[in-house]
């Protein structure tokens, strides 16, 4: 994780293309006056060199290339540097570029005629997630930030084991007051607090916390008050309730880990969702721009995206084809002839073939492609 230390401050591009007169260096200099470090290679061979060098945020590289095209380029880089976010730029896009953009995880497309001005707004995008995974990791291999709120002179032996593991990073205030201050100032992965302070008492404190700790889980140290005060804190959202009376340092350690790994996988599956989505504005606009017809299905076979193309080919709107049913599609991988229902009644016959895509909100989604034959 050193080797990229010294650039996460920075926006790191390497930019591929054997085509010098439109990459180098006139889409270097563009890059450079919009504060990008710009590193130039004029074959994937190089470029890869470049990935063993150094590492970089952006892969931006051309389609087609001698020796690897663009998206066997982007699939060898992520095995030197999973880190890096490939870009591919090509004059016309096809269906195969397509389901190979979305396979080996090519976060954009972008065709060349949208000029210098569209390929610096997707690099922009690409450095923008780089800095989201690149801030993820730190976050998962970091010492978990603890706000211990305690009474003065409070001195409970298990409190030691937090100041003693190298997985806890702990800051220890002694008032409700010097507490909501702390979380409206920091980035904090826990609260652990005791319900009987100067400035608050029982489970007023509590109320107060978890409306100001928002999503950060709240563990509360108390008495044995009975079950009925338990289940009120943790009707309410408390992570968990721990009860002094034979408390241990190590139970205690154990109990305040799995709160915090049990949000932090929370926060990975919300993670999960917003690149799922992020995926499907990938893909949809991939398809949305190519040539070649292309319908996206869900799993019962319903029709939730058609690009322009498509729209042609069928003669009928967007608006019309949307939500209607496909009755059969070829298995994936394979392909099939079949004549197209036309709105003008004219006879076509296309060739249909079918991948597997990400989509939001569908457990499976399809890509069918369409050529007109």
């Amino acid at each position: 994780m050193a080797r990229y230390n010294d650039i996460a401050a920075q926006k790191r591009v390497l930019v591929v293309d054997d085509d010098v007169d439109f990459a180098l260096p006139e889409l270097c200099t563009v890059l450079e006056e919009d504060g990008y470090h710009v590193t130039g290679a004029n074959n994937s061979k190089e470029a890869l060199k470049r990935l063993r060098e150094a590492p970089f945020q952006v892969l931006l590289t051309d389609m087609k290339m001698p020796l690897m095209n663009g998206l066997e380029l982007a699939a060898a880089a992520s095995r030197y540097d999973p880190f890096v976010v490939p870009i591919v730029v090509t004059e016309f896009a096809t269906m195969d570029m397509a389901i190979g953009a979305m396979r080996r995880g090519v976060f954009d497309f972008v065709p060349k005629d949208t000029g210098h001005k569209g390929i610096v707004a997707a690099v922009e995008r690409a450095v923008s997630h780089w800095n989201l995974r690149w801030s993820r990791s730190l976050k998962d291999i970091a010492p978990a930030k603890v706000l211990l709120v305690r009474a003065p002179g409070s001195d409970r032996r298990f409190y030691g084991w937090l100041h003693e593991r190298p997985d806890f990073e702990v800051v220890r205030v002694e008032s409700l007051g010097e507490a909501l201050k702390k979380l409206t100032q920091g980035d904090l992965d826990l609260v652990v607090s005791e319900l009987y302070l100067d400035d608050s008492f029982g489970l007023a404190t509590l109320s107060t916390l978890l409306k100001t700790a928002g999503s950060i889980p709240v563990v509360v140290i108390g008495r044995d008050v009975g079950q009925e005060t338990a289940s009120w804190a943790l009707e309410r959202g408390t992570a968990d309730y721990l009860v002094t009376d034979g408390l241990t340092g190590p139970i205690f350690a154990s109990r305040l880990k799995h709160a915090i790994d049990r949000h932090r996988l929370l926060n990975k599956v919300r993670d999960y969702a917003g690149e799922i989505r992020a995926s499907s504005l990938h893909h949809l606009r991939i398809v949305e721009g190519y040539a070649d017809p292309m319908v996206v299905l869900n799993g019962s076979q319903e029709v939730l995206f058609v690009n322009p193309a498509a729209e042609r080919l069928y003669g009928t709107p967007v608006q019309q084809l949307v939500g209607t049913q496909y009755h059969s599609f070829p298995e994936v991988g394979q392909s099939m002839e079949f004549e197209l229902d036309r709105a003008d009644k004219k006879k076509c016959i296309a060739e249909m073939r079918t991948t597997k895509v990400a989509w939001e909100g569908e457990d499976t989604a399809f890509l069918v492609a369409l050529r007109d034959v």
